[in-house]
């Protein structure tokens, strides 16, 4: 029931028809939603503005003649007209409406006035006269949720609801019956489709004839549009519409489980009972069996009094909380778990097949952490998989959102998004757009890439919140490094082209390379180029070194490494950059040289992921038709001291050298690094490339801003590095790399030429 109220007069003036009469309102109304009447379908003003209007006299209108009251927004309700006698409604001041009868559904259902109270517009009096009717036929809306099988064990029963909740009401056809959550027992909306009587608006009386037509079993939330699970929505329907097996649909957090299931149910218009995982797991021993037990009788209850030809999904939320495994727990937990678990599988084998009308989904997270019998023929035996959206998916789920939010961005923006978002998945998605849009909103004039860049440091995609390793915000290319032209030509046609142009490739049969090894002296930019391919390939960058690797504790370091690859294949296309690591796994057969039990068992540990053998389910079932895109990228000082099983082809396939910077790559490199530098007019960069033989790039950016230091230890107020700074650091400072280690490095890769 609304209260309507205002702080000024009314002007009503009165229009008279033959069928009806329309008070009409010429100062809207501001409503409120307090509850202040029981009474069902009540439109309540004044005796004021009952009885008579100012201009045309006596209105003389019966208590209880049925009303249209219309609302700003387009909505418009069906009422009895009252002025209760003695109220204490002024005429300039209420109006109270009840809004259980909606009168048209068809034109006016989901209008809204934008967040904006409603406001009484107008009051059409109908006097076209009322009856009772012979016949009514009604559609249900149904929430299983609150559904009481309890009082409502045959269709008899049902229609007498149905009776008992219309019968207090003056309804006509079209319009929609929305009985309080109190008497509803599960029905949440009736509609009245047609009427047989002598008027089009009337009573139902013990005589009526009440037909229910459809049966639409709606539910609590409101289902989205889903965008880039198309493959696992045709998967999941075939399921639904063979009814044969169970489903298990598993996939990453926030990837649309749940809502897949939800916009399928009610498109297939499937009624949907739920159990919610931990939630549904009581504290007392037998509690939890006991409610298995009734929600599978609550099914064949429901089933017998619907009759239905389709079948009946119960919807099992997080099933690994319901049947976790039992190999690492102890205590009174096990034996509590495993009755639970043991009466799930028995309730499994006993509502199997077409005959039991019942197709049970159940939904994880985490598959590796359920109990093995129930993934069995039979039991959960159809298994369905939400992977980490590829790029295209992604495309399509911000596309999806953006239309659902009517908010707009233009074809280089959402590329841009798109492409800085490996690892995201829809809930990911949907925040960062929100964020994006509310921050664009609070400053229209803010740059949009620059925005983009803000809201992808705040969000982290879910399947990376406890990564290992993992760097962000990754925006150089090759060409931020000086020099080198060759080795970037190498690179990007070897590494990044099957990345970038995957369909050229797979028409000589090449696939991308699993991984290269980065060779060389030390500061020469091998850390620096690793970070620049992932960039410019739009891959997720994670990094480990030994120090991060080793664990005191047997077996910690080898856990580790899985979990580093499951991780990137979960976030794929991914690089995975391994430093040093000539000090994470050792040579075996290198004389002299004694590898401890760590080394092997990492080495083995690395093998066998780099081979994809050691792929978890779990990563198997979030990886995107991109999971094979990784690309591990190696750096060393020192190459002999890696393992040769490393070394093959289809392990790190490409050794690159990564050589130190000859006169042309040193001017290179310090023009580079001096464009951060204001440098004098007399600074010969050509001559300082000449200076500088045996440099590393490391040592040129050390020069350059030991140099500026030299300028300010002189000047404070400086404004130019000059020449002579150059000088005086070069007087001080020693080259880190020796003839003898260039010519070592430049003999290894002749030895071992692949480029």
């Amino acid at each position: 029931m609304f209260q309507v109220s205002t702080n000024f007069s009314l002007s009503l003036y009165l229009c008279i028809s033959k069928m009806h009469q329309r008070i009409a309102i010429n100062h809207k109304i501001t409503c409120d939603s307090r509850h202040l009447f029981p009474a069902a379908q009540v439109c309540e003003i004044s005796p004021n503005l009952f009885t008579k209007a100012p201009d045309s006299g006596e209105l003389n209108l019966p208590a209880g003649v049925p009303v249209i009251v219309r609302l700003s927004g387009g909505r418009q309700f069906l009422c009895r007209l009252f002025s209760p006698p003695g109220s204490n409604l002024r005429a300039e001041s209420v109006c109270f409406v009840d809004e259980s009868v909606l009168f048209n559904e068809d034109e006016i259902d989901g209008n809204s006035t934008d967040g904006a109270i409603p406001q009484v517009e107008e009051l059409e009096v109908l006097e076209g006269g009322t009856c009772y009717f012979e016949k009514v036929e009604v559609d249900l809306s149904i929430d299983c949720s609150k559904l009481d099988l309890e009082l409502l064990v045959n269709k008899e029963i049902l229609l007498s609801l149905v009776e008992d909740l219309l019968r207090p009401l003056v309804v006509t056809e079209r319009c929609v019956i929305k009985p309080k959550e109190s008497l509803n027992c599960g029905i949440v909306k009736i509609r009245v489709v047609t009427t047989i009587g002598s008027h089009k608006i009337g009573y139902i009386e013990n005589d009526t004839i009440i037909d229910i037509g459809t049966i639409i079993f709606s539910r609590a939330t409101t289902t989205r549009v889903l965008g880039g699970l198309t493959e696992t929505k045709k998967e999941l329907l075939k399921a639904l519409e063979r009814a044969t097996e169970n489903v298990l649909l598993a996939g990453p957090p926030g990837s649309g489980k749940y809502s897949l299931i939800a916009e399928l149910a009610g498109h297939g218009n499937y009624p949907v009972f739920e159990i919610r995982g931990l939630d549904f797991i009581k504290s007392h021993p037998g509690e939890t069996e006991l409610e298995l037990r009734n929600i599978f009788e609550r099914l064949k209850k429901f089933r017998k009094l619907f009759n239905r030809a389709s079948p009946t999904i119960l919807l099992v939320k997080d099933v690994d909380m319901l049947c976790p495994k039992l190999e690492n727990r102890k205590g009174d937990d096990v034996s509590n778990i495993s009755r639970i678990s043991s009466q799930f599988t028995t309730l499994l084998d006993r509502h199997r097949g077409i005959g039991s009308g019942i197709i049970v989904i159940a939904t994880s997270s985490n598959i590796e952490s359920i109990d093995g019998k129930i993934r069995r023929p039979g039991r959960l035996g159809t298994e369905i998989y939400v992977r980490m959206p590829s790029e295209t998916q992604r495309g399509e789920i911000v596309q999806a959102i953006l239309g659902r939010n009517n908010f707009t961005l233009e074809e280089s923006v959402l590329d841009d998004i798109i492409r800085k978002t490996p690892g995201y998945v829809g809930a990911d998605l949907e925040l960062l757009v929100y964020t994006i849009q509310r921050t664009i909103s609070r400053d229209p004039t803010r740059n949009i890439f620059a925005t983009i860049e803000e809201c992808l440091k705040k969000i982290r995609p879910t399947s990376l919140r406890s990564s290992i390793g993992l760097i962000s915000g990754l925006t150089q290319t090759l060409d931020s490094i000086g020099g080198m032209d060759d080795l970037k030509k190498i690179l990007r046609v070897s590494v990044l082209g099957p990345l970038r142009h995957p369909e050229s490739f797979r028409r000589f049969g090449m696939n991308p390379l699993k991984g290269i090894l980065l060779y060389g002296p030390p500061g020469c930019a091998k850390t620096s180029i690793a970070k620049c391919l992932a960039a410019e390939s739009r891959m997720t960058f994670v990094s480990v070194s030994a120090a991060e690797v080793y664990s005191p504790y047997v077996g910690d370091s080898e856990k580790l490494i899985v979990r580093l690859f499951n991780q990137a294949r979960l976030s794929a296309p991914a690089v995975i950059f391994l430093d040093e690591i000539d000090s994470l796994v050792g040579n075996r057969g290198m004389q002299g040289v004694r590898t401890n039990d760590v080394h092997i068992r990492v080495l083995s540990t690395l093998l066998t992921e780099m081979d994809g053998i050691g792929t978890s389910v779990q990563s198997a079932v979030g990886s995107s038709d991109d999971s094979k895109n990784i690309l591990v990228i190696a750096a060393t000082n020192r190459p002999d001291m890696i393992d040769d099983a490393l070394l093959r082809p289809g392990r790190l396939t490409k050794l690159i050298h990564v050589p130190a910077p000859n006169e042309a790559a040193r001017f290179e490199i310090l023009r580079k690094v001096s464009e951060r530098v204001p440098l004098a007019k007399d600074v010969n960069l050509s001559e300082l490339a000449k200076q500088t033989e045996r440099y590393s790039g490391a040592d040129l950016q050390n020069l350059c801003s030991q140099a500026a230091l030299h300028a300010a230890a002189q000047d404070i107020n400086v404004q130019e590095v000059a020449m002579d700074h150059f000088q005086h650091v070069l007087k001080e400072n020693r080259p880190s790399l020796t003839s003898k280690q260039i010519q070592w490095y430049e003999e290894y890769e002749t030895r071992h030429r692949i480029i």
